[in-house]
């Protein structure tokens, strides 16, 4: 058996020790003095690195290890007659814990004085190794051991470890035999029923007398006429009531009418409150949340997976450490990981730590803690590192995290005593001869719906755990439904504690409309009068920006005097806390301040546990106890090693809420200060590397954005490949009439662009759920598909369905600026974004070129026979291109989606799509049940109901809820005027752009006087010279303009260029009699004048798109709704593009009837529309909108209506 195990320092003090049978002291002596004072002894296996040194003294065996960098001595003592081959890893294990847990008191001046409370993780670790081991123990070791035991519990959502909570420890009265808990395997789950519920009828509150009932009016009144000034919770509800007959009403100066009726004002339903019998509430399992001491003493769960997790935490950076030896290895090292830019066996200076500082600090604000605060964090670690020498060959993220965890520790450790029993126990029990006992107050404070009484519940239930008796005063008067809350809580918390025998609950109220600090100070005072041990009182929720309802709080104070005053605050809240934990630290008047926080929700937020940094931080107040769930037994206390580690993760790994103290900024890039390891794999100290012209500017991610440009580029050659031939085909359909091609080749067009009005949303909104990827694959392969069989078509209706088909599965474009904007950040959007209607523009070339060229009338292989498939050509050149492009965009793309990383794997999310479409396709009645993988109100429907205090008012008017949905963000962020305009504008321009598109061909093809008779090849080659030169003007000139212009301008210009090619198009001239192939002068005027109305509408078009496309993603509230705003966005332009065909054939074969110049007709409609886009394209006037360095004087007259009236 293991006899005694000691920590002491290398001078010979004993920092800690643990004896389970006497050893004396001369044991240990003799070590110290043999082989390390006077080395006369030499270690067996003191040369052997596997097994720790070995040191025999009468029938002791000792081994120890030693620390040197912390000159600490680790030394286990067992009889040598055993064989305990466990030692070594004990001693390896425990030096790893104690040195993590203790290394900053190691550090300090006070390490040989300081108090090292170490025994549990020690009793862990022996109860561990010898379970492993199967060493036989002796009883007494198992008792005394199962005295500490404290088993581990796995966290319920596969996440980190819960927190655990400081040691709070009371004796506790005798308890029965049945409230013993089980010390062995793993806690069962926590009854659902154990959580708050809702009052049901025979339970609500009924007029009654004493200290917990209402009285008359008359008596009220009297009751207060003494009282003191109102704390301003009842002002709330003075006010007109309506009047009875021609009576007045009079208030008086407590917020009472001056009536003598004696009426009571309570309209529940008559029942007998305390005597009604409660619904059955099961046990909370205690071994869930806690345990018992053999003392009896009741302790929360402290431990969990905490010690693995350090012991993990060490391995991995021993394994790191030795991969790194040698130069290779310290190479691949030096490449990867998220600080390792800076190769060991140096002196780090500030400058060698600013950009990794800086990446470090983006890192933290990502992860919810506000911005001074990790500026301070930064700060400690930089006052460490700056002079510190780091190994040869080692990056710097050791000694980072090391730093980090030393600056957090600073920060989130207690300067004073979080005992809250040993207070409870001096205040109930004082040992001073001239204080009497009283109850302990404990106050629980913070803003609406932040789980206030929830959270007084499970503190509650603690204490009665510690056989306390426990009154709750409602002291919420104002918010309908308090005090019926807290009266389901008492009702619940009083069955479990007589079923457990463990304390006693009893709620105090007095209704509604009271001075809530007078019914505090009545609470107290009777709670004194009982012998009540801890007094809860529940205040009502209040804003903390509102001066008026803060400042009663000070009058709260001194009426209730509580000892202890904790605000509770939600995880999830964002940065916003922190001025909600200064405001309301200063609110108690002078020399009295919070003492505690209760956060809530941390089971919401995943690793973003940045509010627990950010409100200590600007108050100095100690964290006391975190929620962990919707049970009374979730309640945990802090853990600084679980927060650094959870902030030290890089990627988040919860896909609910994204918090933000303000409105989300406008643009979703990502920081210029870090760019996704996707993008091309740049390090950061790339992104900021000197001797660029502009630091501020990230690189652009060149490896993807080649990628999405071959995929923009494919689908534009494949889709702009029919536009020449369409006219032709359309015409050699069976029953078509020549005067009617325009009408159908409109119908044809349109038949894709409603299919894609219908489904483009979708496939945005589906991308948002299994990642961008897999949805941009599914729509090349089945666009490659439909193209293949549009080759084929025999007939109109055949056209009509492959067309449709076509258009329900291609949502690419949407999703190519969706994974664009989300690449980029605001300091290169502009660049990047200005490339992608180039792409369109040469689409606008290749394709139609393969459509033109490419077409055979008669048989390649025999020319005297007719093709029957004349059309099939171009349409077997892009289902090949397009099959090209599935293959080198399953290779090389990667997701840009933020929260991919927690999908199922590729494989089972393609196969995920197929299932959710078949089972919404195939069976109506499951439609509205099934759900496509990676839902993201999957993660909300976990949320307590009872977390909030209700949802109904409070004291004060319902905080802005911080953490919404993403329905929530595209109902009140995306529909403000800007958003509006700018989607209206975009449908106009889409509707402009497809409308010429159609009428080009239609009107070109076409015989004079109407049309200009130019054949298929003509007009291909037309589109293709106009837009070669397009590409020229968007390379070379159009980036420069825009940047001077400003998208909003741009934008403009663009729609200003389609009322100029409407109009000046019908004066084309006509094509001359080219004899003999030569070229007649009015052929050639007639060419450059059709080419510069070209011009001037592409030109017009991908300038305009850039701009609009640059416009959509900076006005989109989060990255999470990105590819629903596209969507949006690209429906609304495929709803133009199906009126646009159609309309144009239409008013083409109208105007062929016309005459002359009745092809003014159908160019002057669509001009007409274009001038209305580029009026209403005025009233877009968001600055958010525009690029990151863009300037104009124009905005100091005028803002958004979404914009903070201080935004610059």
């Amino acid at each position: 058996m293991l006899e005694a195990f000691e920590v002491l320092t290398t001078s010979g003090v004993v920092l800690w020790s643990k004896s389970y049978a006497p050893v004396g002291a001369h044991v240990v002596n003799s070590l110290i003095n043999d082989v390390f004072i006077e080395e006369k002894v030499r270690a067996q296996n003191q040369a052997t690195s596997s097994a720790a040194p070995i040191y025999k003294k009468e029938k002791y065996t000792l081994k120890w290890k030693q620390v040197k960098d912390f000159n600490l001595i680790f030394v286990a003592v067992y009889q040598s007659l055993l064989h305990l081959g466990w030692i070594d890893k004990l001693l390896d294990n425990i030096s790893t814990i104690f040195i993590d847990l203790y290394k900053d008191e190691l550090r300090s001046a006070r390490a040989r004085i300081i108090e090292y409370p170490f025994d549990k993780y020690f009793d862990q670790q022996v109860r561990e190794l010898e379970d492993n081991a199967g060493a036989p123990t002796s009883e007494t070791l198992v008792a005394e051991i199962n005295e500490r035991k404290d088993p581990l519990v796995s966290s319920d959502n596969g996440g980190p470890p819960p927190p655990p909570v400081p040691g709070l420890l009371k004796a506790q009265r005798p308890v029965a035999k049945g409230a013993a808990t089980s010390d062995e395997g793993s806690p069962p789950q926590t009854p659902d029923l154990s959580r708050s519920s809702t009052p049901i009828s025979g339970h609500l509150l009924t007029a009654k007398g004493g200290p917990a009932g209402r009285a008359s009016r008359r008596a009220r009144k009297a009751a207060n006429a003494s009282a003191t000034a109102s704390s301003g919770d009842e002002s709330i509800r003075k006010g007109k009531t309506p009047k009875s007959g021609k009576k007045m009403r009079k208030w008086d100066a407590d917020g009472f009418a001056d009536e003598d009726d004696g009426k009571v004002l309570d309209y529940s339903a008559p029942a007998d409150g305390e005597d009604a019998p409660a619904p059955v509430v099961e046990a909370v399992a205690q071994e869930s949340w806690g345990r018992r001491t053999g003392k009896g003493q009741f302790v929360l769960k402290d431990l969990g997976d905490e010690v693995h997790s350090i012991l993990e935490n060490a391995d991995h950076e021993k394994a790191k450490a030795s991969s790194s030896t040698g130069l290779v290895g310290s190479g691949v090292n030096a490449l990867g990981g998220f600080f390792r830019n800076i190769v060991g066996g140096k002196v780090l200076t500030e400058a060698d730590l600013e950009k990794p500082l800086k990446a470090m600090e983006d890192h933290l604000l990502k992860k919810n803690v506000a911005r001074e605060a990790a500026v301070r964090l930064c700060e400690g670690v930089q006052r460490e590192l700056v002079g510190k020498k780091t190994g040869n060959f080692q990056s710097v993220d050791a000694a980072l995290r090391s730093a980090m965890e030393s600056s957090l520790r600073k920060i989130l450790t207690p300067t004073s005593s979080l005992d809250l029993l040993r207070e409870i126990d001096a205040v109930r029990s004082p040992t001073s001869k001239g204080q009497a006992p009283r109850p302990y107050v404990i106050s629980i404070v913070g803003v609406n719906g932040v789980g206030k009484s929830t959270n007084l519940g499970k503190i509650c239930y603690f204490l009665l755990q510690n056989n306390y008796r426990v009154l709750i005063a409602a002291c919420d008067t104002f918010r309908s439904g308090a005090v019926e809350q807290l009266r389901v809580h008492a009702r619940n918390l009083k069955e479990l504690s007589a079923r457990e025998n463990a304390g006693e609950v009893e709620l105090y109220e007095k209704g509604y409309g009271k001075d809530a600090a007078n019914v505090a100070k009545d609470a107290v005072e009777y709670g004194a009068a009982n012998q009540f041990d801890v007094v809860l009182i529940d205040t009502a929720g209040r804003r903390h920006n509102d001066q008026r309802l803060m400042s009663s709080l000070e009058k709260f104070a001194k009426f209730a005097k509580p000892d202890k005053i904790f605000m509770v605050g939600e995880a999830l809240v964002g940065t916003d806390s922190v001025m909600q934990a200064r405001n309301f630290n200063q609110a108690f008047g002078t020399g009295r301040n919070l003492d505690g926080f209760i956060i809530s929700k941390c089971d919401t937020v995943g690793d973003m546990v940045g509010t627990l940094v950010s409100m200590v931080h600007a108050t100095g107040i100690p964290i006391v106890f975190l929620g962990v769930g919707q049970h009374y037994g979730d309640l945990r206390g802090l853990s600084v090693p679980w927060a650094v580690n959870l902030l030290m993760k890089r990627h988040s790994t919860t896909q609910h809420y994204q918090t933000f103290d303000t409105p989300p900024p406008k643009s979703r890039g990502r920081p210029n200060s870090g760019q996704s390891e996707s993008s091309g794999g740049e390090s950061n100290l790339q992104q900021h590397g000197s001797g660029s012209d502009d630091e501020s500017r990230s690189p652009l991610p060149k490896k993807q954005m080649a990628v999405l440009a071959m995929i923009a580029l494919c689908e534009q050659t494949a889709l702009n490949s029919i536009s020449p031939y369409l006219p032709d085909m359309a015409a050699s359909f069976p029953g078509v009439e020549p005067e009617s091609v325009g009408i159908y080749v409109g119908t044809i067009a349109s038949a894709f662009a409603i299919a894609q009005f219908i489904t483009n949303y979708f496939w945005g909104w589906l991308s948002d759920r299994v990642g961008r990827k897999p949805v941009i694959l599914l729509g090349t392969i089945l666009t490659a598909v439909c193209m293949l069989a549009f080759g084929f078509c025999k007939t109109l209706w055949q056209a009509i369905l492959v067309q449709a088909l076509m258009g329900a599965v291609n949502g690419n474009q949407g999703l190519v600026s969706t994974c664009l904007g989300e690449i980029t950040d605001r300091s290169n959007q502009s660049k990047a974004f200005t490339y992608l209607p180039v792409l369109y523009g040469i689409g606008g070339i290749t394709g139609p070129l393969i459509g033109g060229l490419l077409v055979f009338p008669r048989n390649p292989l025999d020319k005297n026979k007719p093709n029957p498939y004349p059309y099939a050509g171009p349409n077997l050149v892009c289902a090949g291109i397009l099959m090209v492009d599935f293959i080198l965009t399953s290779l090389f793309l990667e997701e840009s989606l933020e929260d991919a990383e927690v999908f199922p794997t590729f494989k089972r999310r393609i196969r995920a799509i197929f299932v959710w479409l078949w089972e919404w396709t195939s069976q109506a009645r499951r439609a509205r049940q099934a759900y496509p993988p990676h839902e993201y109100h999957s993660v909300q429907q976990h949320a307590s109901e009872q977390d909030h205090d209700s949802e109904l008012d409070s004291a004060s008017e319902v905080s802005s809820r911080q953490g919404v949905t993403h329905e929530s963000l595209l109902k009140r962020e995306i529909w403000n005027r800007d958003t509006v305009l700018l989607l209206l504008t975009y449908l106009i321009f889409a509707l402009g752009n497809v409308s010429f598109n159609s009428l080009f061909p239609i009107f070109s093809h076409a015989p004079p006087p109407t049309g200009r008779a130019l054949t298929p090849s003509e007009i291909g080659l037309s589109q293709g010279f106009a837009g070669l030169a397009t590409i020229l003007f968007q390379v070379c000139i159009f980036g420069r303009l825009r940047d001077k212009m400003g998208n909003r301008w741009s934008y403009r210009a663009g729609l200003f260029g389609f009322v100029l090619s409407f109009m000046l198009m019908p004066f084309v001239g006509y094509k001359g009699d080219d004899a003999d192939g030569r070229l007649t002068k009015k052929t050639a005027f007639m060419a450059i004048e059709l080419c510069f109305v070209l011009l001037v509408k592409t030109v017009a078009a991908v300038g305009g798109l850039t701009s609009a496309l640059l416009l959509i993603t900076n006005s989109a509230p989060d990255h999470a709704v990105l590819g629903a705003l596209n969507g949006l966005a690209q429906t609304l332009a495929a709803a133009g593009r199906a009126a646009g065909p159609f309309l144009s054939g239409g008013l083409f074969s109208l105007a062929s009837r016309i005459q002359p110049k009745g092809e003014l007709l159908a160019f002057g409609v669509f001009a007409a529309v274009s001038f209305v886009g580029f009026v209403l394209s005025f009233g877009i006037k968001g600055r958010s909108l525009e690029a990151q360095d863009w300037e104009s004087d124009d905005d100091d007259n005028y803002k958004s209506d979404d914009e903070h009236p201080s935004t610059p």
